[in-house]
């Protein structure tokens, strides 16, 4: 006899090779690059699919019938090589940042020398002009809140359109309520930073609302 004293971990990496053999799951290069290949994938159903076809087809997912890959994402603004989604959580984040009473943590959304303009008024250049822009509308409405409403691409623009409530009582307010709608229109760098944004809400209905 060679085994008088069974060996645990032998036993185990005897049990895991037949049943390998028995499945007939291949072990080529082919399969162990699909299966590292499937391991990134975050979906837990797409990536036990992707799994069996790399050991059905022996690393050739071509092969399986009815399998197709997760789609790649599709870059939204060819300029800032951001997709759709990531495009969504910028936005949603930002619009965090107007509800935050935090200029700075606002004006970190800019590139170091971006523009914020509003309507026809002068234009805030740079970060630390853009968060003493953004102060005043924090400062006169400081329960104010921004939500996204929706994104729209033209070109090489976005358009962020938003929903602000807030109540008009800051230093010398009226005390009134305002609830506008409006968007901004970014030009952006690549990987996010806003280059400039001209934004744009009825002067009118908020002089109406706010009671000037």
């Amino acid at each position: 006899m060679i085994f008088r004293k069974r060996n645990p971990l032998l036993m185990v990496i005897l049990v895991f090779g037949l049943a390998a053999c028995a499945s007939g799951r291949p072990n080529n290069p082919s399969t162990q690059q699909l299966v590292s290949e499937c391991a990134r994938i975050a979906d837990r159903g797409e990536r036990q699919r992707c799994l069996d076809t790399a050991y059905r087809t022996g690393g050739r997912p071509q092969q399986a019938a009815g399998y197709e890959a997760p789609p790649e994402p599709v870059v939204a603004v060819e300029s800032t090589g951001m997709t759709e989604s990531e495009l969504e959580n910028f936005a949603s984040r930002y619009a965090a940042a107007w509800s935050s009473q935090d200029p700075v943590q606002l004006a970190s959304f800019y590139a170091p020398d971006g523009r914020l303009q509003v309507n026809d008024g002068e234009p805030a250049i740079g970060r630390a002009e853009i968060a003493a822009k953004v102060a005043a509308f924090m400062e006169g409405f400081p329960d104010m809140i921004v939500r996204l409403v929706r994104l729209e691409y033209a070109g090489e623009r976005v358009r962020f359109h938003w929903h602000w409530t807030g109540t008009n009582i800051g230093p010398g307010g009226t005390g009134k309520a305002v609830d506008l709608r409006g968007f901004e229109e970014w030009t952006l760098a690549p990987g996010g930073q806003i280059l400039q944004s001209l934004g744009h809400y009825d002067d009118a209905d908020y002089a109406r609302q706010v009671g000037e």
